[in-house]
C-alpha cells in the first residue's frame, strides 16, 4: 500500500477527473475508475492508502462496493469515504454504521476534503508550489 495513493471510485468522468487533478497538485498519487466491480477486481494488483467512493453508481453501489470490500477482508489499512449528494442526518449515522471512515457531500467543497484527507492518510507527498497560482479545478 502506498501512503500516498488514494482511488476515486464515481462514475461520473468530469467530477472524478477534476477532483484527481486537484489532488496531484497537491501531491498524492490518483488514479479514477467507473464501476464498482472494476475497482474490485483492481484490489488484487493494489490497495490505496484512501477510497474516495461515490455513494450511487450504476451497478454496484458504494454501499455494496464497501460491503463485497469487508466480506473478501480487502479493506485493511485502507480507509474509505463516502462522496454522496445525501447528507441527511439517518445517512450519515448509517455511512458510520456500515464501517466508512469519513463522508463528503457533494458538491465537493475541496479545502473541506482535503482536511479530511489529510486527517485520514496525512499530507500528498509535495507541497504544492509556493507562487499565487490557482491549483486546477478551483476556478481562480
Amino acid at each position: 500500500m502506498n501512503a500516498k495513493t488514494i482511488t476515486i471510485v464515481d462514475d461520473d468522468p468530469l467530477n472524478a477527473v477534476l477532483l484527481a487533478d486537484v489532488l496531484r497538485y497537491h501531491g498524492y498519487d490518483v488514479r479514477c475508475i467507473a464501476e464498482g466491480d472494476t475497482f474490485l477486481a483492481s484490489l488484487d494488483d493494489a490497495m490505496p492508502a484512501l477510497v474516495l467512493l461515490d455513494i450511487q453508481m450504476p451497478g454496484k453501489s458504494g454501499v455494496e462496493v464497501l460491503i463485497a470490500m469487508r466480506e473478501r477482508a480487502l479493506r485493511a489499512g485502507t480507509k474509505v469515504m463516502a462522496l454522496t449528494a445525501s447528507v441527511m442526518p439517518h445517512e450519515i449515522a448509517r455511512f458510520a454504521a456500515l464501517g466508512f471512515d469519513d463522508y463528503h457531500a457533494k458538491p465537493v467543497d475541496i479545502e473541506r476534503l482535503l482536511a479530511q484527507i489529510r486527517a485520514l492518510v496525512g499530507p500528498g507527498a509535495d507541497a504544492p508550489p509556493t507562487n499565487n497560482a490557482a491549483p486546477p479545478g478551483t476556478g481562480s
